[in-house]
């Protein structure tokens, strides 16, 4: 790639960024793609931490807010309307189940069960599956 002072003004003219060259740019796009990719893991493992560090819970606790999320939860994703219902799997000594109550007039769960990434992976509640049947 050229490095000429017409490439460098070109690329300070139409780029503005911290890079001064197109190969600097090329490495601060990937930097910023690889935090903007592991935030929600990184949510997810910050807020883990806290979670067995601060409630003395562990893998397949069920940790229920009464409340919305705080900045003291240490979730940088969070909603702040919802109130959160958490575990945490351990798969490395195999696959896990996880039964879903059925709504009634007392309760109703909704929501949904993600990956570490915060990729769902089924929706509980009336709109999912389960149509607040529960299941299992």
């Amino acid at each position: 790639m050229s490095t000429d002072a017409s490439d460098s003004m070109a690329f300070r003219q139409f780029r503005p960024s911290p890079a001064r060259n197109w190969d600097e740019q090329r490495v601060y796009g990937r930097a910023v793609e690889a935090v903007i990719w592991a935030m929600p893991a990184v949510s997810m493992a910050f807020f883990r931490d806290s979670a067995f560090a601060a409630y003395g819970t562990d893998y397949h606790d069920v940790i229920a807010f009464s409340h919305p999320a705080l900045p003291r939860h240490e979730l940088l994703t969070s909603n702040a309307q919802v109130p959160y219902i958490f575990t945490f799997f351990d798969l490395r000594e195999g696959p896990v189940a996880m039964e879903v109550p059925p709504a009634d007039e007392h309760s109703l769960l909704y929501g949904q069960v993600v990956d570490a990434w915060q990729v769902s992976i089924a929706d509980v509640g009336p709109s999912g599956l389960d149509r607040g049947e529960g299941g299992t």
